[in-house]
């Protein structure tokens, strides 16, 4: 995507635009136990999730072995999120 736009920002830009809606897809198809075992990540007053949860999170590779989002980019999505 670099060598496309030629400048890391706007390389950035595009990526944002273009994953928002894929982020988007991915949020609605989450049920509510695992959206809020996303939102722990980010706000770690909200009670804890199952272990099992976490798992079926980690093998759709949204979280990473040891509770991490697999990215910054979905990390941030999943913090603007109500």
């Amino acid at each position: 995507m670099l060598w496309q736009h030629g400048d890391l920002d706007a390389a950035q830009q595009a990526f944002k635009k273009q994953v928002r809606s894929r982020f988007q897809e991915l949020w609605a198809e989450l049920t509510a136990p695992e959206q809020l075992t996303l939102k722990q990540l980010k706000d770690p007053t909200l009670p804890v999730s199952s272990t099992a949860v976490k798992t079926d999170l980690q093998l759709h590779g949204l979280l990473k072995e040891h509770g991490q989002s697999c990215s910054e980019s979905w990390a941030a999505f999943v913090g603007e999120q109500p």
